[in-house]
């Protein structure tokens, strides 16, 4: 950043600056409209009366900007007053060595644009600027060159001026000069008497009328609105009038002279004293921008109550947005705000896979992606959520993933119970036949891979017949639940109990050292089903009869099971709740042909 140089005659400048008895007074009407002005006509958002003191820069009038004052080191408007000419302009202060690192480019107000007017005292002596600031590079064509000259010397001669009405004088005056101003404004300008009617405007304003400047001349710009917006038009004259108010906005609808309509805002501003009363009105066609506005709105309103929740995450996985659906889906009122943000509320065992997703995604421009995963909610639970991911980095209005997903706990769940009723025993919940040989198949791999057995146990219930003869089969659907439950409880943890059909049900002992312990299992379900099943003094006797397999190493599931089988032929054959060992497939098995 480079400071302004000081002005030789600096000593002889602030001493005029200080005799000119601006510095530190309160804001007034008579620059405050100049500077509007000025910022209507170059279509800047900030416009200022700058006066350099010895160590700041101050505003005597300001729009578009908070603050009252700067370091004069700081200031583009010193730069200004030592220039060769009375107009300054820097196009793009980024490309500019002496404003590039200014902090006022670099932060608020982000000055890209100048455009300054050096203000003098009568002597010539330089005050300070009437200048310009846009947030966005450009440059000024001729025409805004000399409006923005003509508007300087208007401030210049307010310096001088004790009232307002000079003003009025010098615009009846100088009708060359009002009219570079108004045509030269990229806006609709007009002025009004004080019945409201058209003194004078421009061609813009004449074209959003749709009718020539001549025809306009003295007509009531009330008859130009909408007939529901007439109302607070005339209210807000009124009050401009009666000098309630010095300025005022209107949004309106102007029916034009082929009776279509557009809708306009249009900034009024009041000058007036004794002998004169006129408003002028800025007029801007708004009507795209309701247009997108409305859209935007609709847009913002479905997106808000939206069921689906929208999060936009930078390529950490950090979320940066979160629509509103999140709090009413997950409980988060303020997005994910931990450091890990998203990720950090992913299921364990969804979080590899998550981060997956997230790196292979953001490698790829415009890259999609869908998949399902586990969130924490706010109260804790865990919902699935079904998610489509597109990569959007790259694009300025959203640098970010975004990421729909779509609540499918409910779903899940039901699937979760689809499968679990597909693989189970709907009277007992045991696992069903569908299941046996994969569960078989399981327990033999894990079984030959630490060289142990696994235990089947072949089970047949004694007398269940005579119950669904005697009692019903309502009867027998109750023996067969309590049978169930009694199986479950009587075996061990990692062992499962499967109903196969009927009364049939199969153990699958997990892992055993050898016969005796699983016949110890078994001896416990059988007596545990004895010694717990009622039968009345006439009622029908219940008792299981077991089939006892131990695998080898040559087993399948079916010949496991089909051993287990026979038996259990040969326990039902011996007596009632009679257990037996399965004969080995090796005739040297030291267990064959043993009997329980």
């Amino acid at each position: 950043m480079t400071a302004a140089r000081i002005p030789d005659n600096e000593s002889q400048r602030l001493a005029a600056l200080t005799r000119l008895g601006l510095l530190d007074t309160l804001p007034e009407e008579r620059f405050d409209v100049l500077v509007e002005l000025v910022a209507m006509i170059l279509h800047t958002p900030i416009a200022l009366v700058s006066l350099i003191d010895r160590d700041r820069q101050w505003f005597k009038s300001r729009i578009g900007l908070d603050v009252s004052e700067t370091h004069r080191d700081l200031a583009f408007c010193a730069h200004a007053i030592v220039g060769s000419e009375d107009v300054f302009v820097v196009p793009d202060t980024a490309l500019d060595t002496r404003f590039a690192d200014n902090p006022l480019v670099t932060g608020d107000p982000r000055v890209r644009f100048y455009a300054g007017h050096v203000l003098r005292d009568g002597d010539g002596m330089a005050m300070g600027t009437l200048c310009a600031i846009d947030q966005r590079p450009r440059e000024l064509d001729d025409a805004q060159r000399r409006a923005l000259s003509i508007v300087a010397r208007l401030v210049e001669r307010e310096f001088s001026r004790e009232h307002e009405r000079d003003l009025l004088a010098e615009l009846a005056v100088s009708q060359r000069l009002l009219d570079v101003t108004l045509e030269t404004a990229p806006v609709g300008l007009s002025i009004l008497d004080s019945d409201g009617r058209v003194v004078r405007c421009n061609t813009m304003f004449a074209e959003l009328a749709g009718q020539s400047a001549a025809e306009l001349a003295g007509a009531d710009v009330i008859d130009l609105l909408h007939v529901d917006d007439r109302d607070d038009a005339a209210a807000i004259g009124e009050d401009l009038r009666s000098g309630h108010r010095r300025s005022g906005v209107l949004d309106q609808r102007v029916v034009r002279a082929d009776g279509s309509e557009i809708w306009v805002k249009t900034h009024l501003a009041t000058i007036d004293d004794s002998e004169h009363s006129l408003t002028i009105a800025a007029t801007f066609d708004v009507t795209e921008q309701r247009r997108m506005t409305l859209e935007l709105s609709r847009f913002s309103y479905l997106f808000e109550h939206a069921s689906d929740v929208i999060c936009v995450l930078d390529a950490d996985g950090r979320v940066r947005y979160a629509s509103p659906s999140a709090d009413r889906l997950l409980g988060y009122p303020d997005g994910f705000l931990d450091a890990e943000g998203v990720l950090g509320r992913i299921h364990p065992d969804d979080l590899a896979d998550s981060q997956a997703h997230l790196a292979t995604l953001t490698s790829t421009i415009g890259d999609t992606a869908t998949f399902t995963v586990r969130v924490e909610s706010f109260d804790g639970t865990w919902k699935h959520l079904e998610c489509v991911s597109v990569n959007l980095l790259h694009e300025p209005a959203v640098q970010g993933v975004v990421i729909t997903a779509r609540d499918a706990t409910e779903r899940q769940r039901f699937d979760e119970r689809l499968a679990h009723r597909a693989s189970h025993d709907t009277l007992t919940d045991l696992p069903n036949r569908s299941v046996l040989d994969a569960l078989l198949s399981r327990a033999l791999a894990s079984a030959a891979a630490s060289g142990r057995h696994i235990g089947l146990c072949f089970m047949d219930l004694d007398g269940f017949k005579a119950v669904n003869d005697t009692f019903g089969h309502a009867a027998g659907d109750d023996l067969l639940i309590k049978v169930a439950k009694l199986v479950r409880s009587h075996i061990r943890t990692p062992d499962t109990a499967v109903r196969i059909g009927g009364d049939e049900f199969v153990i699958v002992l997990d892992s055993v050292a050898g016969p005796d312990e699983a016949m110890q299992i078994a001896t416990r379900v059988r007596d545990a089903i004895v010694a717990s099943v009622d039968s009345t003094a006439t009622g029908p006797t219940i008792g299981a009869s077991i089939g006892v397999a131990i695998s080898a190493a040559q087993d399948t599931p079916a010949l496991l099971l089909s051993r287990a089988d026979n038996a259990l032929y040969r326990a039902k054959s011996a007596r009632n709740s009679s257990i037996e060992l399965a004969r080995t497939i090796a005739p040297s098995d030291p267990v064959a042909n043993s009997l329980f």
